[in-house]
């Protein structure tokens, strides 16, 4: 009965230790501090596209300040150039609508010269052409600038792309992390309901193991108490035997001695009567 109890207790002891809630516990925690590192790596990532985008405006601002005073200098040529254009052909439609023909008759007026803006043509066209250099000139680095601003925009949007891309891995890890905790979270609640269950049950098996053992060792005490008691009954009985002897022995003398004693009262009986007959017998 012991080893059976002895037994049981084991098979309990097994089915408590399949119940891990250290490695559970361990398992969660280590979860939260996945998601911690990965919140951590996320908001590094954040701030290097934070300054990537500074680092693009600065040298986007740098590299059209590069330009920047060629491009004012050669504005600043050009509104002149346009002004002088604007003058000049202003002067030029007004000399040129100088008539000295009679518009009615036909005939020259008198007096009048019609005045030649043939310079003053050439001028305008020259000015034109010079206005319009500069502003394919300012085009030109109009272009230049867009281009290295492009440039520098396509660097920097690969590497805010990449660290954009960093950042969804991570949110994705950290969802599947978070469902995992959840998950060992819900396991680890049913499995301490499990094993508050088991404890229970091995708290009662071990009180039931604890009060068959005292029941055993009363039972042993017992056996060893009527074992003494035993051989003590069994002394007895060995000096009752002997008693019981003595006693037999003294019987047998008792009777025989009695039944000498009763042979001889009998045979004196007889012969006082046999000499009581014999006297009166005689003549």
């Amino acid at each position: 009965a012991e080893e059976d109890v002895e037994n049981n207790d084991i098979k309990l002891e097994e089915v408590t230790e399949v119940v891990d809630i250290k490695s559970l516990t361990e398992d969660i925690e280590k979860g939260y501090k996945d998601i911690r590192d990965n919140d951590t790596k996320i908001e590094e990532y954040r701030q290097k596209i934070d300054k990537a985008r500074e680092d693009c405006t600065k040298q986007t601002n740098e590299s059209t300040s590069k330009y920047q005073e060629e491009y004012k200098e050669k504005n600043n040529a050009n509104n002149n150039y346009l002004v002088e254009i604007r003058t000049l052909n202003s002067e030029i439609i007004r000399l040129d609508s100088i008539q000295d023909v009679c518009p009615t008759c036909g005939q020259k007026l008198v007096g009048v010269v019609k005045p030649d803006t043939t310079k003053q043509k050439e001028e305008l066209k020259k000015l034109k052409e010079a206005s319009n250099k500069l502003v394919e000139e300012m085009t030109n680095l109009e272009n230049t600038i867009r281009s290295e601003s492009q440039k520098i925009s396509l660097k920097f949007n690969e590497d805010i792309n990449m660290y954009n891309n960093e950042i969804r891995t991570l949110n994705a890890s950290n969802i599947q992390l978070r469902n995992n905790v959840n998950s060992l979270k819900t396991k680890k609640q049913s499995d301490n309901l499990t094993l508050n269950r088991v404890t229970l049950l091995k708290q009662n098996h071990e009180t039931q193991i604890s009060n068959c053992k005292k029941s055993i060792e009363n039972l042993n005490t017992n056996i060893t108490s009527l074992k003494t008691d035993v051989e003590k009954l069994q002394e007895d009985k060995k000096v009752l035997d002997s008693h019981m002897d003595v006693i037999s022995k003294m019987t047998t003398l008792v009777k025989r001695d009695f039944r000498g004693f009763l042979l001889t009262d009998v045979i004196n009986f007889i012969n006082k009567k046999y000499s009581i007959l014999s006297i009166r017998m005689k003549p």
